[in-house]
């Protein structure tokens, strides 16, 4: 019968050359339940020379570590003070009724490895108190390679007001995609 179906199935069962599985014997009942061709319907399998156990549970549990926590890893080589705005320069365009805001600049990367950084643009009246305050990832999902510039204009995401009198600009985050 080797080769035209599955083997009968029985506990002491020991052929694995087909690719087929036998049942562990540690259910007592697994045996019991059947469909119409005779299979079980519900069983516990075991491969041949895998543990009765299954797997090594601390084995499983330092790779899943290791792939979780190895993007953190790549982030720890920049920080925020790797990355420089230059060039920043925020103006008013009046266009007929509508005032739009541009807030242009460059961000570059002084650091050693390919990155992305989040940028923080807060607009302030004369007395200092934010009035806006927006944040953006002007590379969007893309790394910015070591000594590259990325020129940016975040001033669609603001609405002009006639109190604006200052701008910060700071980097607040930097990311590895």
């Amino acid at each position: 019968m080797r080769g035209t179906g599955p083997p009968s199935i029985d506990v002491s069962a020991k052929n694995f050359s087909d690719g087929w599985l036998a049942l562990c014997g540690r259910c007592a009942g697994c045996d019991r339940l059947k469909n119409s061709i005779g299979m079980p319907m519900i069983f516990h399998a075991r491969i041949e020379g895998m543990p009765r156990d299954g797997p090594n549970l601390m084995k499983t549990l330092i790779i899943s570590a290791v792939l979780l926590f190895a993007p953190l890893a790549a982030q720890a080589d920049c920080n925020p003070k790797d990355f420089a705005i230059k060039d920043f320069k925020p103006a008013i365009n009046n266009t007929g009724t509508v005032a739009r805001m541009s807030l242009r600049g460059e961000l570059v990367n002084n650091c050693a490895a390919a990155s992305a950084a989040q940028i923080r643009i807060e607009v302030k009246d004369a007395g200092g108190k934010v009035l806006q305050s927006k944040q953006g990832w002007p590379a969007g999902t893309a790394n910015i390679a070591p000594g590259d510039t990325v020129h940016f204009d975040l001033g669609r995401m603001f609405r002009y007001q006639s109190e604006i009198d200052s701008y910060t600009v700071s980097v607040v985050d930097v990311r590895t995609w």
